[in-house]
């Protein structure tokens, strides 16, 4: 070993082993030379010396260039370097000087001998993703002699990647660089991959540049319906579906609001259900929700007194069907229709069918406990709409043409038509709607010679999901058991234009 002063030459360019030396560590700062300590296995240059003598760097040694120092390999002086040489300073090489053997030089190369390496920038995507295009890596020689390029190889996640192209070859200075090409492969999972790009070329000296391709989470997906249901009822369970994520809860809320909880409504209203979808590994939580209503039952117990219909609802509340002589003009079409004659005519204009036709004002009141009698709103109504059946008017048959007008009288379809589908039966016509008053009925009888044979009548089905209610000229006579019936009453008079 070496004890107090230390030198490692006059020259300060002496390479020095020694299996310890005891010096003060600040005396360190003002040495010059190339000391191997220890067992020999790691060196470190002091200062910037210039080797004067040969020097084998041997497999299994590394030689540490910091930061500030440089190491100079003079001229007709042969540095072999078999094991490794950590460059984070400067290494020069005079022009008689000799670099070679099988080792390699990290992180700077040598002086003159510099090579830069453009990788490409792959998007970030999602999982599920289609596989990006191929991208070139670009190696460019930026020193002042042609390089010789021994290995260009991609290291790190390689099973993430597709690489190809040049291996190895000359690299002028000025030129056109080399080219390799590097992709993405195609259903990694989700996370961030990292390769390097290390091409290794004149003395052993290595350059690296990063490739990195990030797999985000994806946005999970699915569908979610809700069917309306009568109050009274359970109803179905939603009918929520995703090929990604597993449900993670189930709530309900009226809607419009956001006050969330897991009780099914039984109340007749509109509503919301919200299905919340977990996170997993490849794909984002998310929610989905659908509107539906909780209708009055309308199917059963229909009771007649003076005014119309009665029948108490599951819920509570006393519904009450009626028809009237259109008398006057519902509030949201007042603006529009100055007098009833007026509307009727503007319905009148929509019939296709001959001059007879008919008016009916057809009603649906609400009286909920507690509350006053009101207007049934479109939420109190079957989603599929109630089906009305009116007897064929005096003089007309099964054998005439009928057209049925609707005109919606509130809502943002105020003032607007819809013309019904009609089934002709053997009582009289039945139609659909979703919402009542006031509608017109016109019909044509068949021309001399010919006949109009009628459809079959479909009442008295408990599969058919419209209800089925029957409207016999200004008043109603009857209601069978639940899902449907049929009624009988006089006839209503007809009209011309």
């Amino acid at each position: 070993g070496v004890t107090g002063g230390f030198s490692t030459g006059d020259s300060g360019n002496a390479v020095v082993y020694s299996n310890e030396i005891n010096v003060n560590e600040r005396d360190r700062g003002s040495w010059s030379g190339v000391v191997f300590e220890g067992d020999g296995s790691e060196g470190q240059v002091y200062g910037s010396p210039t080797l004067t003598k040969d020097l084998e760097i041997k497999e299994g040694q590394t030689l540490t260039v910091p930061e500030g120092s440089t190491l100079t390999v003079g001229g007709g002086v042969t540095l072999t370097n078999d094991g490794a040489i950590q460059n984070d300073g400067n290494i020069v090489k005079d022009a008689k000087g000799s670099i070679r053997g099988s080792g390699r030089i990290y992180n700077n190369p040598v002086e003159g001998y510099e090579l830069s390496i453009r990788v490409p920038v792959f998007a970030e995507v999602k999982y599920g993703y289609a596989r990006p295009a191929a991208m070139a890596v670009k190696i460019q020689n930026t020193g002042r002699d042609t390089l010789h390029i021994s290995q260009v190889e991609l290291t790190g996640d390689t099973d993430a990647f597709d690489f190809t192209g040049p291996l190895s070859g000359d690299l002028p200075v000025g030129g056109a660089g080399m080219s390799c090409t590097v992709r993405p492969k195609a259903g990694l999972s989700v996370g961030s991959y990292e390769a390097a790009v290390t091409v290794t070329y004149d003395f052993g000296c290595t350059a690296t540049a990063d490739v990195t391709f990030t797999v985000g989470q994806a946005d999970g997906t699915g569908t979610l319906t809700m069917a309306d249901y009568t109050c009274g009822d359970t109803g179905a369970e939603p009918d929520a579906r995703s090929d990604t994520n597993e449900i993670f809860d189930i709530t309900y809320a009226a809607k419009g609001t956001d006050f969330y909880d897991l009780d099914k409504p039984t109340d007749p209203g509109e509503y919301t259900v919200r299905v919340d979808f977990s996170e997993n590994d490849n794909y984002l939580g998310f929610s989905l929700t659908a509107d539906f209503k909780v209708t009055h039952q309308f199917n059963a117990g229909w009771e007649q007194r003076e005014d119309g219909y009665h029948h108490t609802c599951a819920c509570g509340a006393e519904l009450l069907l009626k028809t009237e002589a259109l008398t006057a003009v519902p509030a949201g079409l007042a603006s529009a229709y100055p007098s009833v004659e007026a509307l009727t005519q503007a319905l009148v204009k929509q019939l296709s069918t001959g001059a007879d036709y008919a008016v009916y004002d057809v009603t649906l009141k609400l009286h909920e406990a507690g509350g006053e009698w009101r207007d049934a709103a479109p939420a109190d109504f079957p989603a599929k709409g109630v089906a009305v059946t009116v007897p064929y008017p005096e003089g007309a048959s099964a054998n005439d043409t009928f057209t049925a007008v609707h005109m919606f009288a509130a809502g943002a379809n105020a003032g607007k038509t819809e013309t019904l589908a009609v089934t002709k039966g053997t009582d009289g016509i039945t139609f659909t709607v979703k919402s009542l008053s006031p509608i017109a009925v016109g019909w044509r009888a068949p021309a001399p010679g010919s006949t109009s044979a009628g459809s079959a009548p479909n009442t008295g089905d408990p599969s058919q999901p419209a209800l089925w209610l029957a409207v016999l000229g200004l008043a109603l006579l009857g209601l069978a058991a639940a899902g449907g019936g049929t009624l009988t009453g006089r006839k209503g008079r007809r009209r011309r234009r």
